[in-house]
């Protein structure tokens, strides 16, 4: 029989060895490329990618076998990070976005350790959008035919609009608005032509003195309103223009081409006009914009000095002066034919010339020239040329270039991929065959390995995702110098420009600096990441090399890859994912071969070990170039039921989808016996044949074809499976293997057979997938136990196969998830629509044959929609291919529900439902709605509607939001001439008041009085805690701090730091508690993840891993890495190492450390406590002392000079863990003095680390004070009142700001440590509430704490009345009452250091306008700040768009932007004194009702306990 293989990513890369050239250092480059499935996700979600990775050629990498994918936030910290193996130039995996993770523009960042080498400019970026959104109903697109446009100009914009078929929208009425700094200033009208497209076109104003203008376009589509709103691109005053002259010389008296490029304030594209003058101010010429601010223009010289004097988009005051024109030099100019290019070579100082051409990875042509009359022409054939960027270079004959230019080189015989579906309407729920097919522009098949995606097109329409795709990326941008605006432009075979405008790209940028200065690898600071690699050699019983056929085999014997050896017989082996594989390995022949093992070479290693075999082979320093496989391979990543699903190899010939699920091995438990036969165990028959065996043992099983005739096709049939295609054929497994046809079956000894099994109708396709329709037949041979190097094989074709097992030690890469899609079996729809995923189909690797040709399929979800698949790859030459087609769903009764994402306590919302009627006939549709508890409904629309025939119908449903609830879901069913439709929308309530609390804490019997006023019904909360264990107390200030918004290092280590304090404590003290330690060691690993993303290219650790490191947080984290390695073994020793190495490093001669010093806050903090504190942490870590004993001694002698309680604190406790005695004494006496003095409310301190302010500061002090105190016995009493300070400060389950917390929190753990336990007698808390008294026996438990919950119903509006009491005074623990409310006055605290107000152009809007919201947050005072947040909120109805979140970073408006929940959040890093940042806000509305935004606020962060309120904004949404 004829075993098909299983060609499975990621098991193992098999290299057959040759001589391994040692490259070109230039050509030690490294590119990445990645693809997603789409540029915009909701939280919750996962992204899906794949990465190819080539060396500067575009083949395939050679040099690395491993990749780090990073997920950055909109802050630019690594929220996660993978580690991926490399095979064959490529890796896949994903990222899942937690649904608790903030919106925002994020990226994703690959690269190898090699590219480390060049920095991060040579690292692949791309941005990523996620952001919950209400998704649009059609395909809309809006261009501007300019990127710059000034006072009075006419402006053109370019508007296109497709329905959710695809088709386009001709003829349809547009409107437009457009505003002026949130204001209307003209307002038209146009009409789509036959191909759905209209030109806009409006004046600026004459007196225009902002760049705020805004064009909002409305189209009217089945009844709704459809809207895309831009910003227009306005240039005042503020443009920067350089010219460049080709090949960089211009010499007078010739004709000169002069290039330029245009950007305005913010680095994007300005196009612009002007005129060219003399020294005298004629004008000689004109220049004018291209494309994206780049252009051309002759210039004849006469003089060495011309000026350029822009006209539009504004009139400069000023000239430009041009690079000065040479009266000696040499220069060339390029023109372009179909074939060539020529090049007219101008010099009047050198007679002989050299022509260079070279790519970024190898010298192409060197030719010298001679010049007649000082010129020369060159023609250099493109068919001779890579694709790509060209270097052209003039060198004279001392070999010093004298002009040099890029060129693009447009290779004629491009390779296309085609991709084809049988139609362009599908239902939803149906199953969708996609044909591919790779050739050249001759239709010459070219084998290709590519990652597809299909997915809702309206999400990948509405994110306008214009970055590069894999041509533009490893073609142009990867290459040249800056960032290319909009690259997939120049690779778009319907922009009519692009290839006008590529030239111009040419003549504008240069190569990136890492092309030009070569690494080589003996001295490169990042070696590339290698796998083991283990030699070997096929021989004969005579020991001679044969050539032969291989089978790599995994761990489980279940997958395989088939290989040949070199003719000598010999081979290389890279380790797979388990690193454990069985190699087996046969002849044509039949010859009795043996597997020798040469030798081995470990990863990274450029030792040679050998074994004992002395085979010589050639030295290979790092594994050979693979050319990618061009037999037919395909692999699918899917999952059925959880199952994998693979693909065959079957020897060159055409693929079919299969499973391998069953392969894996079917637990009978797995099968139902209604649709399972077992043929037997153990069979033994007298027939030759398969098929004879099975003929009559199974009913339902048919056989055609003449039994023991073997010439007679044999056809197996299994009846029963009425769900499936009536077509589709049996599918055979044999020991895993999978067939789509019986022949060569017949070729098994029945003798061999275990046992058959027959698997019939739906359990087939669970199992198996879509291609199980006809059932399966199961087939368990003898003797397949599972134990390695005893498969067995029954085929004459492998008589004399040897076998050997390889062990490879791995390193610990990430295994990527499979993607999951359903298989749906039943044509009939069900009545509920419940499958609405973004991604319907993603598979990273799908390999085409030699034919060019490969296929999958998938199911359609049940959103009615637009889906687009998008095919992108490398072809086994190495070029970048892509393409993308696109299909769309529709049924016969479909409705859609437009529910706002959030709705606030009290809105009105007029929810839109839309019902289509398909059909060629008048409906009456019974309609009915099923609410959840949080809403409350009035006026509900009539529950008969009439549809007219393929027609549509609208009708509203409002509702109230009556109280806070998280994830709930409308449903709206519809009944029609028999069809029904049910549809679910998700949303969340949320409160628009001001939230308010009260904390009521102590550690001993205590009557609080506290008042509560204008309460929002039903907003009460109140739960009370007493912690009879630190535990308890911890884990609560955790939870306290991971509500707040975070993100930056200090804000990451505050909710991580103290898990490892919990974790020490629970192991310390011998405590089991299982639930807590899981708990506490999954915010450990996470945050380890996110905090060692922070350390930056030069060591040391920054707030967002920026450069240059900060010293001060470099010690807090080298301290919180110390401990956090003693609970967690996943803490990078090498990364402690590099820390402490920048921390000395620092030192300076005065006895301190250098400071990389900020303006504000921590980064700002005094030079001393900076010392004190570096001091401290080293000394926490264990670092010697010798290595800062300078430092050490000079800050002991400061504290002991100054007055200062902080940096005393730090030193008593540096001291101690150091052994210096004398000190130790001494600083102690200060501190107890000083605490004396003072109490712990009033200690005398300059500044915190964190320059922290009031409570946070006077905490963040105590804590210190404390574990100073606890360095020394004897001190219980004054332990005790700082602890007990410390517990009264409890407020919110928090101590003030995160870095108070985190250190409240260490000082209470470091205190229980030295406490015996306390006995829990009889002993009991009583509280009484307004008179309501609950007593509660003291207990033990796992959590440290004892709860009385739910205690709002004894909370009433006024005064309140609370005491706390224990029956056994001399036994109390700490408390506390948290009573929290929404109040509809603001509670802003008087301390806040800054002020927030928010306001909006009008309060009346229409469905589809842009609402203007203005935003103003003010420093207060006259001292400067630091890190100021403000939280918007947004009333729902409205959503801000993705292109809005990527403007207020561009423009720096804001320096980080996220989105969170329904509020916008803005973050700066510093607040100049009384600064004032204004922040515009133009909202989208999309739901009509009557709308309150959540409240408003901001904050200093280190100062969370103190924030300024304002009232949300109130909107009303009408219908248009």
């Amino acid at each position: 029989m004829s075993i098909k293989k299983f060609a499975i990513a990621l098991l193992v890369v098999f290299i057959c060895a040759f001589k391994n050239n040692d490259p070109k250092p230039h050509n030690l480059l490294e590119k990445i490329y990645t693809q997603t499935d789409r540029p915009l996700y909701f939280p919750g979600e996962t992204i899906w990618f794949k990465s190819y990775v080539t060396n500067a050629k575009g083949t395939i990498t050679t040099l690395s076998d491993q990749m780090t994918a990073e997920l950055i936030s909109p802050k630019g910290n690594v929220v996660q990070r993978l580690e991926l193996g490399i095979q064959q130039g490529y890796t896949y995996g994903d990222f899942y976005i937690s649904p608790n993770f903030v919106g925002g523009v994020y990226k994703v960042r690959m690269y190898t350790n090699w590219m480390r080498n060049y920095g991060k400019d040579s690292f692949f970026e791309k941005e990523i959008v996620i952001q919950k959104v209400v998704s649009p109903n059609v395909l809309l697109k809006l261009e501007f035919e300019k990127k710059a446009y000034g006072k009075g100009q006419e402006v053109t914009a370019d508007f296109e609009a497709k329905d959710l078929e695809n088709k386009v929208l001709s003829q349809a009425d547009v409107s437009y608005s457009i505003n002026v700094a949130g204001q209307s200033h003209y307002k038209g009208a146009v009409k789509t032509n036959l191909k759905g497209e209209a030109s806009i076109t409006f004046n600026l104003p004459e007196g225009l003195n902002t760049t705020d203008v805004l064009l909002n376009v409305q189209l009217l589509h089945n009844g709704k309103v459809e809207a895309i709103n831009r910003s227009v691109p306005v240039t005042l005053n503020n443009i920067d223009i350089q010219f460049m002259p080709e090949s960089g010389n211009a010499i007078v008296g010739v004709k000169n081409t002069i290039a330029f490029k245009a950007v305005n304030e913010f680095g994007k594209p300005a196009d612009v006009s002007g005129s060219i003058l003399d020294s005298a101010g004629n004008v000689v010429t004109q220049f004018e914009s291209f494309h994206d601010g780049m252009g051309s223009f002759d210039l004849t010289s006469k003089t060495t000095a011309y000026y350029a004097k822009i006209t539009a988009p504004f009139q400069s005051d000023s000239l430009i002066a041009l690079p000065n024109i040479l009266v000696s030099g040499t220069k060339f100019h390029i023109t372009e034919t179909d074939e060539k290019y020529e090049m007219e070579v101008y010099s009047n100082l050198d007679k002989q010339l050299v022509v260079a051409v070279a790519s970024s990875y190898e010298d192409l042509q060197t030719k010298k020239i001679k010049l007649n009359r000082n010129r020369a022409v060159y023609h250099i054939k493109k068919n001779e040329l890579p694709e790509g960027i060209i270097k052209i270079s003039l060198k004279d004959v001392n070999e010093n270039i004298v002009a040099e230019r890029l060129l693009f080189n447009n290779k004629p015989n491009q390779i296309k991929v085609s991709v084809s579906l049988q139609k362009r309407i599908y239902k939803t729920r149906e199953k969708v065959l996609v044909k591919i097919h790779t050739a050249d522009s001759l239709n010459n098949p070219i084998p290709s390995n590519l990652s597809v995606s299909v997915a809702d097109n309206k999400l990948v329409s509405y994110a306008d995702d214009k970055q590069d795709n894999i041509a533009s990326y490893l073609l142009l941008s990867s290459e040249l110098q800056g960032k290319i605006y909009k690259p997939s432009f120049y690779f778009d075979a319907q922009e009519l420009k692009a290839h006008k405008a590529l030239n111009y790209v040419m003549l504008t940028h240069g190569w990136r600096s890492y092309i030009q200065n070569s690494i080589h690898i003996s001295s490169a600071a990042f070696k590339p990441v290698t796998k083991d690699v283990q030699y070997g050699k096929v021989v004969d019983k005579k020991g001679n090399g044969v050539e032969s056929h291989l089978l790599l085999f995994d761990a489980s014997q279940e997958k395989v890859i088939k290989m040949k050896t070199n003719v000598d017989g010999s081979f290389q082996l890279k380790p797979n994912a388990t690193g454990k594989m069985i190699l087996l390995a046969y002849t044509d022949k039949g010859v009795k071969v043996f597997i020798k093992r040469g030798k081995f070479i470990k990863g990274n290693d450029t030792q040679i070990v050998p074994d004992s075999s002395n085979l010589k082979y050639e030295s290979v320093k790092y594994k050979s170039a693979l050319k990618p496989n061009k037999s037919s391979i395909k692999e699918e990543v899917t999952l059925s039921n959880g199952k994998l699903i693979g693909a065959l190899e079957t020897d060159g010939k055409s693929l079919d989808e299969v499973v391998v699920t069953g392969a894996m091995g079917i637990s009978r438990g797995e099968l139902t016996a209604s649709s399972v036969v077992v043929v037997g165990y153990g069979v033994s028959n007298t027939s030759s044949e398969l098929t004879s065996l099975l003929q009559g043992k199974v009913a339902g099983l048919q056989i055609s074809g003449a039994l023991g005739d073997v010439n007679s096709k044999k056809m197996i049939a299994i009846r029963g499976n009425q769900s499936m295609s009536l077509n589709s054929p049996t599918l055979f497994v044999v020991d895993g293997v999978v067939y789509n046809n019986i022949s060569g079956l017949n070729d098994i000894d029945p003798d061999a057979i275990k046992s058959i099994t027959i698997i019939k109708g739906s359990e087939a396709v669970r199992l198996y997938g879509s291609q199980a329709g006809g059932g399966v037949v199961n087939i368990s041979l003898k003797g397949n136990t599972g134990y390695y190097n005893r498969k067995r094989f029954h085929s004459k074709r492998y008589k004399n196969y040897t076998a050997s097992t390889f062990y490879f030690q791995q390193p610990q890469l990430y295994q990527p998830k499979y993607f999951e899609a359903p298989h749906y079996v039943d044509d009939e729809l069900p009545n509920t629509r419940t499958d609405f995923r973004n991604t319907l189909y993603w598979n990273p690797v799908v390999q085409t044959d030699e034919n060019g040709n490969a296929s999958f399929e998938f199911y359609t979800s049940d959103a009615i929609s637009s889906f687009v698949i998008t095919a992108e790859g490398m072809a086994y030459n190495g070029i970048p291919v892509r393409n993308i087609a696109e299909f769309a769903t529709k049924n016969t009764l479909q409705t859609t529900l437009t529910v706002p994402n959030y709705m606030a306590v009290n809105d009105t919302v007029q929810i839109p439902i839309t019902i289509v009627n398909n059909t060629d006939s008048i409906m009456k549709a019974n309609v009915s709605f099923m609410l959840p508890h949080s809403l409350a409904s009035f006026n509900c629309p009539e529950e008969v509607i009439t549809i007219p025939a393929n027609g549509y119908v609208i009708t509203n449903l409002p509702v109230v939001p009556t109280k806070r609830a998280y994830k709930q879901t409308i449903e709206v069913a519809v009944e029609a001439n028999g069809y029904t439709d049910l549809v679910k929308e998700e949303f969340t309530t949320i409160s628009s008041y001001f939230p308010k609390h009260a904390t009521l804490a102590g550690s001993d019997n205590k009557h609080f009085q506290f008042d509560m006023q204008n309460v929002v019904e039903g907003s009460v909360l109140a739960e009370f805690s007493l912690y009879t264990d630190v535990v308890g107390t911890v884990m609560d200030g955790i939870d306290n701090i991971i509500r707040e918004p975070h993100g930056c290092f200090e804000q990451v280590s505050a909710s991580t730091y103290p898990n490892v304090l919990v974790l020490q404590y629970l192991r310390e003290t011998g405590k089991s508690n299982p639930d807590l330690e899981k708990k506490a060691m999954k915010y450990i690993k996470q945050g380890y993840k996110k905090l060692a993303g922070y350390e930056t290219a030069e060591n040391g650790f920054e707030w967002f891993g920026h450069t240059p490191p900060h010293e001060a947080l470099s010690a807090y984290g080298l301290m919180e890495f110390t401990e956090m390695q003693n609970v967690y073994d996943g803490v990078d020793a090498r990364m402690l190492e590099r820390t402490k190495k920048f921390l000395l490093s620092r030192k300076d001669e005065m006895g301190g450390f250098e400071q990389n010093k900020g303006k504000y806050g921590f980064s700002a903090a005094p030079y001393l406590v900076n010392n004190a504190y570096i001091v401290y942490a080293l000394s926490e870590s264990g670092v010697p002392l010798s290595a800062y004993e300078l430092q050490y001694n000079t800050a002991v002698q400061e504290v002991i000079d100054s007055n200062d309680a902080y940096r005393l604190a730090l030193l008593v406790c540096a001291s101690g863990n150091l052994h210096k005695a004398t000190h130790h004494k001494l600083l102690m006496k200060r501190l107890k003095d000083m605490v004396a003095t003072y109490g712990f409310e009033k200690l005398p301190v300059e500044s915190t680390i964190t320059r922290s302010y009031g409570k946070s500061k006077n905490v963040e002090t105590a804590a210190f004070m404390v574990m100073a105190l606890l360095k020394e016995e004897g001190n219980e009493y004054l332990v005790s009142d700082g602890v007990n300070y410390i517990a009264s400060k409890r407020s919110y389950g928090g101590f003030g700001s995160t870095q108070a917390t985190s250190m409240a929190l260490k000082a209470l753990i470091a205190y229980t440590k030295t406490q015996k336990e306390k006995l829990l007698t009889a002993n009991a808390v009583t509280l009484l509430i307004n008179g309501a008294s609950f007593t509660r026996t003291l207990k033990a438990n796992n959590n440290g704490k004892i709860v009385i919950e739910n205690l709002e119903e004894y909370i009433l509006a006024g005064k309140q009345d609370v005491k706390v009491s224990f029956a056994d005074t001399t036994q109390v623990f700490p408390y506390q009452l948290l009573v929290r409310w929404d109040t509809t006055v603001p509670d802003s605290a008087n301390q806040c250091k800054v002020a927030v107000t928010t306001t909006l152009a009008s309060e009346v809007s229409k469905i589809g306008e842009s609402v203007r919201m203005e935003v103003a947050v003010e420093n207060t005072t006259k001292e400067p700040l630091p890190m100021v947040t403000a939280m918007i909120g947004i009333p729902s109805g409205t959503q801000i768009e993705p292109w809005q979140l990527r403007e207020l970073t561009e423009k720096q408006k804001a320096d980080y932007v996220e989105v969170f929940d329904n509020y916008l959040v803005l973050y700066w890093k510093e607040f100049g004194s009384a600064e004032i940042k204004q922040v515009s806000l133009d909202l989208k509305t999309l739901v009509p009702g009557s709308y309150n935004a959540p409240a408003s606020s901001a904050y200093v962060y280190y100062e969370s306990e103190h924030k300024h309120w304002v009232k949300g904004t109130q909107l009303e949404i009408k219908a248009q």
